[in-house]
């Protein structure tokens, strides 16, 4: 089981955490352009330019996207895959934040997030 886990968005109020130490207390999930100056353990992004990018740097470690929406049923739905392409679930118009969190408290057994 895994103690910790943290979201950590791209802004500038994460410039004054210690992102190493941070490891050293659990599983870091991170958003968007956070990947290029830290490889947290997951990377998230919903941001159709963001997961270009991601993409196009050629980033290999875990992480997930959503494609481009459909309408199913009147509603936004997006698949959500991971680093190969992979199909994984569907999700609605979550951030970025919240698609992380959803993922870790779904997808891992810890304590804290």
């Amino acid at each position: 089981m895994i103690e910790n886990i943290f979201i950590i968005g791209n802004g500038e109020s994460r410039l004054s955490i210690d992102l190493k130490y941070l490891r050293e207390l659990g599983k870091i999930y991170g958003c968007n352009a956070l990947y290029r100056d830290f490889h947290p353990d997951v990377l998230v992004s919903v941001d159709d330019r963001m997961t270009s990018e991601i993409i196009e740097s050629g980033y290999k470690e875990k992480h997930y996207h959503r494609l481009p929406r459909d309408q199913r049923n009147g509603k936004n739905v997006y698949d959500l895959v991971d680093e190969t392409g992979k199909k994984i679930g569907t999700t609605n118009g979550l951030s970025s934040g919240a698609l992380a969190t959803q993922l870790a408290a779904n997808m891992e057994w810890c304590k804290n997030i």
